[in-house]
């Protein structure tokens, strides 16, 4: 979700973003492609049927979408960190604040009201439901999942950028050892404590078995940076593999970021992955509603699905370009521009 500058000139990490968009094709290929589960050709045409056979053995691999997720948190953690080491506390949460919020209460309250529309018995949330809701806190309190359910990543998100603020201000990055402590014991609280959240069955524990992958991309950062030693990291990575039992996909994707990091100074700055990198945070809030809302409507008119899955995904992609050009990147625009503010106001500069 968050985006990062390169290491001493304008362009972005470019791995980083080739990861991205990996990610949020994996994630909306589960969500609307079945991911995990298998299709049928009945044709004995031997294009289709080798077609089918690695199709399967893809979607098997993403398994319900968590290859992409995994990938997410791992950036995050990578990004987050170096954030938190050149930014003041109260500039971190500033820009943090105005690049995930906005953008996400938008399409919080949009998707409230078209499901209200489709099922006006449904009642609506209360003004103080809503508001812990827009929080992204809402695992505290019990608050139900809002766009199509994928805010749940988000709220993990949050934690982890308060824990990242907290770090930063108490200078832990300043000692290798207090980094390593800290990191290596939140990794066990992660793993080890009681499972949050708990309030439905549905997301059970989900914040025990994720954050790990955050605190590995973060261990990655403070790594290169030279502020951690690399025992603390692979001691972390093998923790949040463990966890999941080496399980196959976990390891590969884990792997899969430890090679693109590797080569990152090796891969050039591509102009058409860096812009579909871009739309990655909108396009992950809108996908999963509004597509079966376009398939909806589209089953109007015909019954190809075919037509129907491309038409609803070309929707998405614009309205998520849209989303970026018009509410993103104006909110984080602003944010910067409060920053600077702050950096510049006399009440508010330290004497030298």
């Amino acid at each position: 979700m968050e985006k990062i500058q390169n290491r001493g000139d304008n362009s972005r990490i470019m791995f980083l973003e080739y990861l991205r968009v990996f990610a949020f094709i994996a994630v909306f290929l589960d969500h609307k492609f079945h991911a995990g589960q298998s299709i049928e050709i009945t044709s004995s045409n031997t294009l289709l049927q080798a077609g089918e056979t690695i199709y399967n053995s893809l979607m098997a691999l993403l398994w319900n979408g968590q290859a992409g997720v995994v990938i997410f948190f791992l950036i995050s953690g990578y990004i987050i960190a170096a954030r938190s080491m050149v930014e003041s506390t109260s500039t971190f949460a500033i820009k943090r604040i105005f690049r995930i919020y906005p953008l996400f209460v938008l399409c919080m309250l949009v998707d409230l009201f078209i499901s209200h529309y489709f099922n006006p018995d449904q009642p609506l949330p209360s003004v103080a439901d809503l508001a812990v809701h827009a929080t992204l806190f809402g695992d505290f309190f019990g608050t139900n999942l809002s766009v199509g359910g994928v805010e749940w990543t988000l709220r993990i998100e949050i934690v982890f950028y308060v824990f990242a603020g907290v770090l930063a201000f108490a200078g832990a990055h300043r000692s290798k050892f207090a980094l390593s402590a800290v990191l290596l014991a939140a990794t066990v609280g992660a793993i080890v404590g009681p499972r949050f959240p708990s309030w439905s069955p549905n997301t059970f524990g989900y914040f025990n078995q994720f954050f790990p992958f955050l605190m590995v991309g973060m261990a990655a950062y403070f790594f290169e940076a030279k502020r951690l030693p690399i025992a603390v990291l692979i001691a972390v990575a093998i923790m949040a593999l463990g966890m999941q039992k080496f399980w196959s996909m976990f390891t590969l994707m884990v792997g899969a970021f430890c090679i693109m990091w590797s080569a990152s100074r090796h891969i050039t700055y591509n102009r058409f992955f860096a812009a579909v990198a871009s739309i990655t945070y909108s396009f992950y809030l809108i996908h999963d509603w509004m597509y079966d809302i376009v398939m909806f409507e589209m089953s109007r008119v015909t019954d190809s699905t075919v037509l129907k899955a491309i038409v609803s995904t070309l929707v998405v992609v614009a309205l998520s370009i849209c989303a970026t050009r018009f509410i993103e990147k104006p909110f984080i625009k602003l944010g910067n521009r409060l920053c600077r503010w702050k950096a510049n106001s006399p009440k508010l500069r330290t004497s030298p």
